[in-house]
């Protein structure tokens, strides 16, 4: 009963740290580069509505399609890539 009160505050703490925060991000004076890795079906069949869209909504955003030589998750840990598209494996987070 001594701890209650501490604990609570610091469960509400770990609440606040943890969820998101509400940011008001302006995507039409965004400029930024994307990189998308995904195999080349996914390209084809999405990645011109995919950049009609983001043109129509953030004239200064890019994407840049990388190709999926395989499952490693490396360039997506490592920020080389912004976004894998697939199949999630074993191995990836």
């Amino acid at each position: 009963m001594a701890l209650r009160d501490q604990v609570h505050r610091l469960c509400d703490e770990a609440r606040t740290v943890l969820l998101p925060q509400q940011h008001d991000l302006d995507v039409q004076a965004l400029e930024r580069t994307f990189v998308i890795r995904a195999n080349d079906g996914f390209v084809e069949c999405f990645a011109t509505k995919l950049i009609a869209a983001v043109a129509g909504q953030a004239p200064g955003v890019r994407l840049r399609f990388a190709p999926k030589p395989s499952k490693d998750a490396a360039p997506l840990r490592e920020g080389m890539i912004d976004l894998e598209i697939g199949v999630r494996g074993a191995s990836a987070p």
